[in-house]
């Protein structure tokens, strides 16, 4: 007779997640205080983000978005962030071009040492011919 392995079964407890922490009325204004201080018409001033909010007051990021969305508006960008975006964008540009000019240029490199290659066989060719016609002359 077979005997059959007891499989123990082990339940382990489900453990539930901490809820995330809910935003009260005194982190709303102690955020829009903060805002009213590091964001100006249409963007932050530098270098402040959404993200440096955050860090600076301990708070999630999610709830400065809330707060700067609903009084201040859309999230923008500063004036510095703006501008390493645009010099990054140029420099890319800039080496993309220059990849593709090297590219070419080798290219070119490639097809003119070849060319130069068989103007030298040539070259040698004729040379063995001169040598040749010269002799025969000599004779």
């Amino acid at each position: 007779m077979a005997k059959k392995a007891a499989t123990a079964t082990v339940s382990t407890p489900m453990v539930k997640a901490d809820p995330p922490p809910v935003m009260k009325r005194d982190d709303r204004r102690i955020i829009a205080a903060k805002l009213d201080d590091v964001y100006s018409t249409d963007a932050y001033v530098e270098p402040w983000t959404d993200a440096a909010v955050a860090k600076d007051l301990g708070v999630p990021r999610a709830w400065v978005s809330e707060v700067r969305e609903a009084f201040f508006g859309p999230e923008g960008s500063n004036p510095k962030v703006q501008k390493l975006e645009q010099f990054m964008a140029e420099i890319e540009a800039n080496a993309s071009q220059r990849r593709a000019l090297i590219a070419r240029h080798f290219e070119e490199g490639t097809a003119l040492r070849n060319a130069l290659l068989d103007d030298q066989a040539k070259i040698d060719e004729a040379r063995a011919l001169a040598n040749q016609i010269l002799r025969e002359v000599k004779r």
